[in-house]
């Protein structure tokens, strides 16, 4: 799972994404990525988990984008949001 890009995807740009080509979707992504900041990521990682814990989970994994466009942010976010969630869910 990309818990980073969890609720990026409205019902409005669903349609948008079905009918985009890989690489137009990659620059969608981009500028995505591009406008969030580490508090941003922080509330997607967060939302993922809390929707996860609803639903009995009790461990989880994420991929997470560092590249030149999200920078650390993601990851900052990801982190913070594992200290958060640390008594709840179990990370490796």
């Amino acid at each position: 799972m990309h818990a980073d890009r969890a609720f990026t995807i409205t019902t409005d740009s669903f349609d948008i994404y079905q009918k985009q080509t890989l690489i137009e979707k990659w620059d969608t992504l981009d500028r995505l990525k591009s406008s969030m900041s580490e508090d941003d990521y922080y509330r997607h990682f967060s939302m993922a988990v809390e929707r996860m814990i609803e639903q009995g989970v009790t461990a989880a994994g994420s991929f997470v984008d560092i590249d030149p466009i999200a920078e650390e942010r993601a990851i900052r976010g990801a982190l913070k949001a594992r200290e958060a969630y640390k008594k709840i869910l179990r990370s490796n």
